[in-house]
């Protein structure tokens, strides 16, 4: 678990020093993200999330529809 939350940590601080994530790499969703294209893989929720979308996204509906958009243009991300 400690390797786990230093890698988290890690990752974190080069996100906010505008690095990028390699595509499909999970990605720890909060306010570092700075723009929806900074969300490259499976989004990741902090413990203390509560969202709804927490609970039911799985990781074969992101697969599904992650670069999908609908009739307005919006992109599933």
């Amino acid at each position: 678990m400690y390797d786990g939350i230093k890698a988290m940590i890690t990752e974190e601080k080069r996100l906010a020093a505008g690095g990028r994530v390699p595509d499909g790499a999970p990605v720890m969703c909060g306010s570092h993200l700075t723009h929806w294209d900074q969300l490259t893989g499976y989004p990741i929720f902090p413990p203390d999330c509560k969202s709804h979308l927490k609970k039911c996204l799985t990781k074969a509906m992101w697969e599904e529809f992650r670069d999908k958009k609908d009739s307005y243009g919006f992109s599933f991300k």
